[in-house]
């Protein structure tokens, strides 16, 4: 049994590849398709804001039937919405269905986050949390490693039609592999929520993660004021083809593919909270790059940090939520405090969009450096603090029982 659950660790692994492919098909090309039909980057940013309130409210309803249905089910809703949302771009010309795809498509990339790491915490030992984690992005970003650049120049040659069902086609494998291979941890006690504290568990919360809630939501509010802006905005500005912006894409994700298992081993030693300061700080760096870059050259170091950023947050954060929480609660602690930090981050979007048009293509930018650097600074006081047990948060996770 032991063995069928830790292959989970290998099917989240080559699904990660197949999404890794699959969201960044989506991610690249979705804004440069809504510019080709003419809409503006303000209406980008409005599709993002909605689609980020209606994602943050579903996760406080994941987060309770993940607990008591399993998270394998809720792993192929995503895949099955990741798949949907590549079929349908192609398939028309109107804002509100392309408003609802990338609804789709936010929904399946948010809700996958608190799942796949639930199902990781359960088939692993957490003090090998990182290093799990690391293996299983390994797979996530290998899969879109060279996607935007290849999806850049499918684009700019055969056409956006194409390559959406080419994606769409790679997607309907995924959910194969998750719905045939995923093994669901028989560890867990599955009790169906009485109706009366079903609204409790949908709300629910973990004291010792306070300091958690308040950083991320600070976190996801800073990038979010630019990330679904970023394709855009290069071809906005430094006039861009499909391939080229892919290209960009590219390196971030190279640094990523190339750093995210050793990064995942380095989380193991020194501690998450660490992990999640040095994150935020390269995350500033990058976005002051992006923002104020004069050069097409200079750019290519911003793609760097922003992969080095992403790289450090991901096993940080899983490992904080997977060390604060017991299993028969866990799949509520990932999802409470995913749904927190998409809500709290919902008018973002729409905000860099505004600001985007009405101030210049650089602010939101400069706007997300400016909270970024304040967040960390508000991490570093807090790394010096202990918890309620007395221990350091900056304690390293090799050194924490799964007890925990």
């Amino acid at each position: 049994m032991e063995s069928d659950v830790k292959r989970n660790v290998s099917v989240l692994a080559i699904f990660g590849f197949i999404r890794g492919i699959c969201v960044s098909i989506f991610q690249t090309l979705f804004p440069l398709y809504l510019l080709e039909l003419g809409y503006s980057i303000e209406s980008l940013g409005i599709i993002a804001t909605v689609s980020s309130m209606i994602a943050g409210f579903a996760l406080l309803f994941i987060g309770v039937l993940m607990d008591h249905v399993g998270r394998k089910p809720i792993i192929v809703i995503t895949a099955i919405t990741l798949s949907a949302c590549l079929i349908i771009v192609p398939l028309t010309e109107s804002y509100e269905i392309l408003l609802l795809a990338y609804i789709l498509y936010y929904f399946s990339f948010i809700v996958s986050l608190p799942a796949r790491g639930a199902l990781l915490a359960d088939s692993v030992e957490l003090n090998v949390m990182g290093e799990a984690t690391g293996v299983v992005s390994t797979g996530f970003l290998i899969g879109r490693t060279f996607t935007p650049y290849l999806a850049g120049v499918g684009a700019d040659t055969l056409g956006y039609f194409y390559v959406f069902v080419g994606g769409f086609i790679i997607a309907i494998i995924g959910v194969i592999v998750v719905s045939l291979f995923i093994v669901e941890s028989k560890n867990r006690t599955i009790v169906p929520p009485r109706s009366r504290s079903y609204l409790k568990n949908m709300i629910f919360y973990e004291k010792k993660l306070m300091w958690l809630y308040l950083f991320t939501c600070i976190d996801r509010f800073a990038w979010l004021l630019w990330v679904p802006l970023l394709n855009a905005y290069l071809k906005d500005v430094f006039d861009m083809s499909g391939g080229e912006v892919g290209g960009y894409n590219t390196i971030a994700n190279i640094t990523m593919s190339i750093s995210q298992y050793r990064l995942g081993k380095l989380i193991d030693r020194i501690g998450y909270v660490k992990g999640l300061l040095i994150s935020e700080i390269t995350g500033f760096i990058a976005s002051i790059i992006i923002g104020l870059s004069p050069t097409r050259a200079f750019l290519a170091l911003g793609f760097i940090l922003i992969g080095l950023s992403v790289t450090l947050w991901v096993p940080s954060y899983n490992a904080a939520l997977a060390l604060s929480s017991p299993p028969s609660d866990r799949g509520k602690v990932f999802s409470s405090i995913n749904a927190m930090r998409t809500i709290g981050s919902i008018p973002a979007p729409w905000i860099g969009g505004e600001i985007y048009e009405e101030i210049g293509a650089s602010s939101p930018f400069i706007c997300s450096s400016a909270i970024l650097i304040v967040n960390s600074i508000l991490l570093f006081k807090l790394c010096r603090r202990t918890t309620i047990d007395g221990s350091s948060m900056c304690q390293p996770m090799g050194n924490l029982s799964r007890s925990l």
